[in-house]
C-alpha cells in the first residue's frame, strides 16, 4: 500500500521524466539522421566532381577557385563531419534515452494497475515503490541544461492533449497557438494548488 500523496507525486516525476527522455530520445535521433545524410550528399557530390577537369575554375558565390581547390575542401568537410560525429556520438545518446524511455514506459504501465483502497493505493502483489526507485537508479539523467525546456514540451503536451479532448475536430494548429495564449494569459498558482501534470489512472 502507498499513500495517495506519495504514488501521485512518483506518478508526476514518472510521466514526465518518461516524456523527457522520449523527447530527447527523437532529438538525438533526428541529429544524427541528418549527419549522416549530410556526409553522404557531400560523398556523392565530392565523387562525381572527381571525374571533372581539376583545371576547371568553379565559382561558389564571391569565390573562384580550381575544382581542385574545392574538393580538397570538400573531401576535408566529410572527413570533419565524420570525426564530428565519432566525438559527439549522437546515436549513442540517443540509445541511452530509448533504454531509459522502454524502462519509464514499462513502470508507468504498473502504476496504471493500481487501485484506491480506503484513501490509499494498493499495488497488489508489486511492490511499486521499490520499482519506483530502481527505475529511476537505472535511468539516464536528463541534463540540467535541457530539463527546463523538455518540462516545457511535456506540460504544452498535457495541456494540447486535454485541448483536443475538449475540441475534437479543431485543427492541431489552432490549438497549439491556444495552448501557448492560455499559457501567457493563465496567472501562476502556488505548488499547493496546481493540477497535476496529468491525472493518474485512478
Amino acid at each position: 500500500m502507498i499513500e495517495k500523496a506519495e504514488y501521485d507525486r512518483m506518478w508526476r516525476v514518472l510521466d514526465m521524466t518518461l516524456s523527457g527522455h522520449s523527447v530527447l530520445r527523437d532529438r538525438y535521433r533526428r541529429r544524427e539522421t541528418a549527419l549522416v545524410l549530410i556526409v553522404l550528399a557531400l560523398s556523392v557530390v565530392a565523387t562525381a566532381a572527381a571525374f571533372l577537369a581539376s583545371e576547371h575554375t568553379v565559382t561558389v558565390g564571391p569565390a573562384h577557385a580550381r575544382l581542385a581547390v574545392w574538393l580538397g575542401l570538400l573531401t576535408t568537410s566529410i572527413f570533419f563531419l565524420t570525426l564530428f560525429g565519432l566525438v559527439i556520438d549522437w546515436r549513442e545518446k540517443a540509445w541511452q534515452h530509448e533504454q531509459s524511455a522502454d524502462r519509464l514506459a514499462n513502470l508507468k504501465a504498473s502504476f496504471r494497475g493500481a487501485t484506491v483502497v480506503e484513501g490509499e493505493v494498493d499495488t497488489g502483489d508489486v511492490d511499486l515503490a521499490r520499482e519506483y526507485q530502481q527505475t529511476m537508479d537505472l535511468t539516464a539523467r536528463i541534463p540540467e541544461r535541457q530539463f527546463l525546456r523538455v518540462k516545457v514540451k511535456h506540460e504544452r503536451k498535457v495541456a494540447l492533449s486535454k485541448l483536443i479532448s475538449a475540441h475534437p475536430g479543431a485543427p492541431l494548429l489552432y490549438l497549439r497557438c491556444l495552448v501557448i495564449y492560455q499559457g501567457i494569459r493563465r496567472p501562476p498558482a502556488s505548488r499547493s494548488t496546481r493540477e497535476p501534470l496529468e491525472k493518474p489512472p485512478l
